[in-house]
């Protein structure tokens, strides 16, 4: 065998050895290119690693403009609150807020003085809750309503250019003046009807009418 002869059989075993590996390889999942590849694979490499912290950067920029403008949103959020608190506490100071159960007895009382009929639930519901089983519990609510209603015209009193309901005012002076009786006749003790603690002039409900700060109650009467 000649020495060209021994050259072409080591490189041709040579090649099939390299062929079994290069197979092998591929059955593993490993990608084989040539080394004259690796130089644009580097470069696709950098380029991905390039546009990652583009990326990131970004996001990094994104985050702290969402950050700040979060900030300042809330911090304007913030003021928007102080500036309503302060505005509520404003209208607090000016308005009396008159339960709903309370004007709801006065017109009860006011109609049952006018026609003699007791028309609604609130005046009873109040003499069952505070009176239950006493014989007078309809009366004790009313002069209890009337009570109740001349603490908040006092108050009202106390405020400037402020509405009235016109039907409470009108019940008050019925029983400031007296004008306004039960309908047993006044045959109750003085003490349950209230005489001896009307005052004939009721000031404080003629100023408010007076001064034409009523306001007509255009709801239907129960």
């Amino acid at each position: 065998m000649t020495f060209a002869t021994g050259c072409a059989m080591t490189e041709k075993f040579g090649n099939r050895i390299a062929t079994t590996i290069l197979s092998r390889l591929s059955e593993l999942g490993y990608e084989v290119r040539e080394s004259g590849s690796y130089a644009k694979l580097e470069a696709e490499a950098q380029a991905l690693r390039d546009q990652v912290k583009a990326l990131q950067s970004d996001a990094n920029s994104y985050q702290s403009g969402y950050n700040e403008g979060r900030r300042m949103g809330t911090k304007h959020r913030q003021s928007e609150v102080e500036q309503l608190t302060r505005e509520v506490e404003a209208l607090r100071a000016r308005v009396v807020v008159v339960p709903n159960d309370l004007l709801q007895r006065c017109r009860e009382v006011l109609g049952w003085q006018k026609t003699g009929v007791l028309k609604g639930d609130a005046l009873r519901s109040l003499g069952r809750k505070r009176w239950l089983g006493d014989p007078n519990e309809l009366h004790l609510a009313e002069n209890e309503t009337a009570r109740e209603a001349y603490r908040f015209i006092d108050e009202l009193a106390r405020l400037n250019g402020k509405v009235v309901s016109e039907d409470t005012l009108r019940v008050l002076i019925g029983h400031a003046t007296g004008e306004i009786k039960h309908l047993n006749n006044g045959m109750c003790p003085d003490d349950l009807e209230g005489h001896d603690t009307r005052d004939p002039d009721c000031a404080v409900c003629r100023a408010l009418l007076g001064e034409g700060k009523e306001v007509a109650d255009e709801r239907p009467r129960s």
